[in-house]
């Protein structure tokens, strides 16, 4: 038996054959994104846990209330993000992270500069290699 060779089964190959190859690609894609969604939630964890390390600062309340806040928040885009590692072809809406607030009002003071005579690093080490 001869199969004929048309230009309607031609085209049908050819279109059955870029549905599989696009498929193969979203496939890929979403792969990585899940690996990605995971990494995030990972990092999101870490930085949980620091805050949550800050909040045990026992001299400054306003650090401890910042730092339960920031806690809060990466423990919800953490477990938006493992949310978003099962179903990757969902988008995580971004959201702007609260800043953990330090206590102090004012700003440190700048660094002076060293006394007259006193090497730089920077000129210190080179006028000892020459």
């Amino acid at each position: 038996m001869r199969i004929r060779c048309t230009v309607r089964r031609l085209m049908l190959v050819v279109a059955v054959a870029a549905a599989v190859a696009g498929g193969v690609r979203w496939g890929a894609a979403m792969r990585e994104r899940s690996r990605m969604y995971r990494f995030m939630a990972e990092l999101h964890e870490i930085h949980r846990q620091y805050a949550t390390i800050l909040q045990s600062d026992p001299l400054n309340a306003r650090r401890r209330a910042s730092a339960r806040a920031a806690a809060e928040w990466h423990a919800r885009r953490r477990d938006l993000y493992n949310a978003a590692a099962l179903r990757p072809w969902r988008d995580v809406p971004p959201e702007k992270e609260p800043e953990i607030d330090d206590g102090h009002d004012e700003p440190p003071p700048p660094r002076e500069p060293p006394p007259r005579g006193c090497p730089t690093p920077r000129a210190g080490l080179s006028s000892r290699l020459t």
